[in-house]
């Protein structure tokens, strides 16, 4: 009897963890050389969106989704595309996705992440991922294509994580695009037979026990 309360207390408990956390926020903050950008108002609507310019981009575009659009144990969605307008030197177009207030995600996540230099052969791009204000991933890619995934990681008690984007821009006119994702391994429910089962189960356990104190 007790293992069959264990078992369903952990089902209970699997339900639960794949609950969205209802006040979570996404925010986005573009920086050009450790210089800002622009940034995005905190988003609890599970998705974000930035797009920008300034005087070494002509467009800056990034899309984020994450809970409750997403439901945990996913984590976040990220896209990014960039253009640069006429530059001299070397840019690092930088695109932080950080979301906050999170359930305490526990489980196993995959990344994978994206780099396409479209135009003008820019890079190499780097692609990290922060659980918990640490760094857990680091990923570089260069052009004219790059693709890593999917990276496993065990997680505990996410209250936040961040996708973070470093690309590297050296002439005008160069134009990348890449992606990031994490995403869970949901914990597997019951289906419809399996629940029949273990009812059935339960309802055998008390005809044994009625028939031992008949006898």
């Amino acid at each position: 009897m007790k293992k069959i309360l264990t078992a369903a207390v952990a089902l209970a408990a699997g339900a639960v963890a794949g609950l969205p956390s209802a006040h979570a926020t996404l925010v986005i903050n573009v920086l050009d050389n450790g210089v800002l950008v622009g940034t995005t108002g905190p988003s609890s609507t599970g998705a974000v969106s930035f797009t920008g310019s300034s005087a070494n981009f002509a467009s800056i575009t990034a899309n984020a989704q994450g809970s409750p659009i997403l439901n945990q144990p996913d984590l976040t969605s990220t896209t990014l595309n960039a253009t640069a307008a006429t530059i001299t030197g070397t840019h690092v177009l930088e695109a932080d996705v950080i979301q906050t207030a999170l359930s305490g995600v526990t489980g196993t996540e995959a990344a994978t992440g994206t780099f396409n230099a479209l135009v003008g052969g820019p890079g190499p791009a780097t692609e990290n991922i922060f659980i918990n204000g640490s760094q857990v991933l680091t990923q570089t890619l260069t052009a004219p294509t790059g693709a890593f995934g999917p990276v496993s990681m065990g997680v505990s008690s996410v209250t936040s994580d961040e996708e973070q984007f470093l690309i590297t821009f050296s002439t005008s006119g160069q134009s990348a695009s890449a992606s990031l994702q994490l995403v869970g391994t949901p914990i597997s429910t019951p289906e419809p037979a399996s629940l029949a089962l273990l009812g059935a189960g339960l309802a055998g356990l008390g005809l044994m026990r009625r028939r031992r104190k008949v006898s």
